[in-house]
């Protein structure tokens, strides 16, 4: 019998830098209640992202060539959780894109 090794996948927390908010004010980190999070699973290699109150947003997994790796678009009036696939070993870049904000992750599998 398999045990179910999922469980006890370990995941690491991806740094996300906050850009500008798209409307040319400068990014506020007051009492707003909206969040980007986002994980790496090292042994599957995939990435676990959770983003809540950003409006629409789009988020991009792209490779040290400049290539999409993996792509998903998501309404964040609820909080969704995106999960994105990497092509293997390598470095990449995670953007996050939404109506109201910009933001980047970096990381190395």
């Amino acid at each position: 019998v398999m045990a179910n090794e999922s469980s006890e996948e370990v995941k690491t927390r991806i740094e996300i830098l906050p850009g500008s908010v798209t409307d040319g004010l400068t990014y506020d980190r007051s009492l707003d209640l909206s969040s980007i999070d986002a994980f790496l699973f090292p042994r599957t290699g995939d990435v676990e992202i959770i983003l809540y109150s950003i409006g629409r947003a789009n988020v991009y997994l792209v490779d040290s060539f400049g290539q999409i790796v993996d792509y998903a678009s998501t309404n964040t009036e609820i909080p969704s959780t995106i999960y994105l696939s990497t092509n293997g070993t390598g470095n990449y870049r995670l953007i996050i894109d939404s109506d109201t904000c910009y933001a980047e992750g970096y990381f190395t599998l």
